[in-house]
């Protein structure tokens, strides 16, 4: 019985772990469509302008890691 509530626990770890990848980037992907803001940096007289799905793009990423490291490592 112990086997089969620990399998269970995986299937629903790697289930979830996989959803919340999904959905981050699915995420990511509707404010690079939608979102309107900028981040515009000014410095003498000269100003970048830097799309805020670039920011969003780069927490994204790192959540994926710490999503993958959490939900598909081997606890044995």
């Amino acid at each position: 019985m112990s086997d089969r509530r620990t399998s269970s626990l995986m299937v629903e770890r790697h289930f979830w772990g996989a959803v919340v990848i999904v959905v981050v980037w699915i995420t990511t992907l509707f404010v690079g469509i939608f979102a309107d803001a900028d981040l515009v940096v000014s410095s003498g007289g000269e100003s970048v302008t830097i799309p805020v799905v670039w920011g969003v793009a780069a927490l994204a990423f790192v959540t994926t890691w710490v999503v993958a490291w959490a939900a598909f490592r081997d606890r044995s």
